[in-house]
């Protein structure tokens, strides 16, 4: 007879400190205060970006075979839930893996492609896989995913995701208090760069906010200044601009020489708290992009057409506002195959 093994499961943390996770137990991550992160978060390190990961360490310190298995086989290259398999007790009110994102790290955009293809194609931003920092989708097969609600099932993680309007004209949206915000449905996304006063709510006029145009200083294009501030607005130094393009195509890019390009300006809904936020560890779930990309002129695409954002980006630093900051916790394996069985039947497994 084979000796069966013991799955202990620790988390460990940036410092190297571990904590054993118990069935059923809930861990709490140690916060990351900004002002203990840099030296000066209100001047010279104001905007800049910190991470930190927490390591998953699963250990079998018997002598016996320890066996990880999925609560949901089916294809490793569709969607969780979906499929021909039976689906665990309570998963559509409480796990709900299918509609929660993460991250494949080493995903880079030249990799975005259907099977089959050889560059970026019209569906490519219809790929379970996305580059970060943009979102991927949990799959069948996986041995660990997030889930929908806490243990107690008394808190919900995650909101779900609405598609943003293919036709909006980044001049901001009416919320439920009358306020006008830079968001687009799941999409945080800018307000219009403006060079005169814009109808959106402004501090006036700031020498280091883009104003849309373009200037030429030595051979090289940069942004120019003088643009209204807003809640969410650009640096007129970010490098996305030197290319010397509209905003529209910007914000909503091409694909560029059969390679994916994801917008240069943009978070997702429920990335950012402020003092009213009461579920602040909520975040945005994970949803398809089910409209079919459009080349063309930027006035045929929408933010409809891309996946939602989970991460920043190191041009994050320089986008400006109260709807540029925030944080994003997901789980960030390297490749799928990482966190899957190796099998799509029931009996699959991994040693």
């Amino acid at each position: 007879q084979r000796t069966v093994g013991t799955l202990e499961v620790y988390i460990i943390f940036s410092n190297g400190q571990s904590t054993k996770v118990s069935p059923g137990s809930t861990i709490e991550l140690p916060s990351l205060i900004y002002n203990q992160i840099f030296t000066n978060p209100t001047t010279s390190d104001s905007g800049k970006i910190a991470s930190s990961i927490y390591n998953i360490q699963i250990l079998n310190p018997s002598a016996g075979t320890l066996e990880l298995a999925s609560s949901l086989p089916g294809g490793l290259d569709t969607l969780a839930g979906a499929g021909s398999y039976s689906l665990p007790e309570g998963y559509t009110q409480n796990l709900r893996y299918g509609e929660i994102g993460i991250s494949i790290t080493s995903l880079v955009p030249s990799n975005i492609f259907p099977a089959g293809a050889q560059s970026a194609t019209l569906t490519s931003f219809q790929q379970l896989k996305q580059a970060p920092p943009y979102s991927s989708a949990n799959e069948n097969g996986q041995y660990i995913y997030p889930r929908w609600k806490s243990v107690g099932l008394d808190r919900e993680y995650y909101l779900p995701a609405v598609a943003p309007a293919q036709s909006y004209n980044y001049n901001g949206t009416l919320d439920s208090n009358g306020n006008i915000v830079p968001i687009n449905n799941s999409a945080v996304v800018p307000f219009t760069p403006a060079s005169s006063t814009p109808t959106y709510p402004n501090g006036g006029v700031n020498g280091s906010v883009w104003n849309g145009a373009t200037a030429s200083s030595g051979g090289v294009i940069g942004g120019s200044g003088n643009g209204y501030i807003s809640e969410f607005c650009i640096s007129k130094d970010h490098p996305a601009i030197s290319a010397n393009l509209p905003f529209l195509d910007l914000v909503k890019p091409n694909i560029k020489d059969g390679v994916v390009v994801y917008p240069n300006f943009r978070q997702s809904n429920y990335f950012f708290t402020d003092i009213s936020s009461t579920n602040y560890y909520q975040q945005l779930g994970w949803s398809p992009v089910l409209s079919t990309f459009a080349t063309g002129p930027a006035s045929s695409r929408g933010d409809n057409m891309y996946p939602n954002k989970l991460g920043f980006e190191a041009n994050d630093v320089y986008l400006i506002g109260k709807y540029t900051c925030g944080s994003y916790l997901f789980l960030g394996p390297p490749t799928s195959s990482t966190i899957q069985v190796e099998g799509s039947t029931s009996l699959a497994n991994k040693l």
